[in-house]
């Protein structure tokens, strides 16, 4: 029993769910086809399971869930790594672009998408993707 539902909030957490309170989880986006692929996948019977979905455009306790201050401090430093990369005149290395990306994708993965206001106010995110971006065009 505990067993399972260990893995379950495992399964949530690597969705990018973050608890609420207690075993109240939320996402910015609608997540319930996914949650209940993983609770079919584990065995977690429906009778256990409620999903609801909810607006929360200006809930600050729901962004409170992800810690954004280090997210845009990880935005910021991918913008300066790309930075310096595509300035250094020397050929780039695949290897430290791959790493790059792969820092950029876990980025991603990790940004709950929310509505811009309760973002901070200097965001990078847009500032990131184009970095990115402009990195994919030197090397392609």
């Amino acid at each position: 029993e505990r067993d399972l539902r260990d893995k379950f909030r495992r399964g949530l957490m690597n969705l990018n769910l973050k608890t609420l309170q207690g075993s109240v989880w939320v996402f910015s986006k609608d997540v319930r086809k996914e949650v209940k692929d993983l609770a079919e996948e584990i065995g977690v019977s429906g009778e256990r399971l409620n999903i609801f979905t909810a607006r929360a455009e200006n809930d600050r306790n729901v962004a409170a869930s992800w810690d954004l201050a280090a997210l845009n401090k990880d935005y910021k430093q991918f913008v300066k790594k790309v930075g310096i990369l595509l300035s250094n005149k020397r050929t780039l290395q695949s290897y430290e672009v791959k790493k790059i990306i792969f820092d950029y994708a876990l980025m991603r993965r990790h940004d709950p998408n929310l509505p811009e206001n309760l973002l901070p106010a200097d965001w990078a995110e847009q500032e990131a993707h184009e970095a990115y971006q402009r990195l994919r065009r030197v090397i392609t």
